[in-house]
């Protein structure tokens, strides 16, 4: 493993050791490989290339879901309607005597 010696303002300093505290980190090590991995793999070409298709990939998926649904919504609110207008004709064919 390799030793690197880094300096870093008082501030960040601070927002580092509340992470080390809030997050459950065992140590500062720890932290900043865990950073430097993340900064690594979000700044590689292949991510970058890959990411757009990613997204693409989950987000059909879910409006494929959301499609399927919508279908599952329109099918009953179809058969409610149907519903309602023979309930309607019903109600109009017991009073369309008295209204003649």
């Amino acid at each position: 493993m390799k030793r690197i010696t880094v300096r870093i303002d008082d501030e960040l300093a601070e927002m580092v050791e509340k992470s080390l505290k809030t997050d459950g980190y065992t140590s500062l090590n720890q932290l900043i490989n865990e950073l430097l991995k993340h900064y690594a793999v979000t700044h590689s070409r292949l991510f970058v290339q890959m990411l757009p298709a990613v997204v693409e990939s989950i987000c059909k998926e879910h409006l494929d879901e959301i499609q399927k649904e919508n279908r599952i919504i329109f099918r009953t609110n179809e058969r409610n309607s149907e519903t309602i207008m023979k309930k309607l004709s019903e109600i109009y064919a017991l009073f369309l005597p008295d209204i003649s």
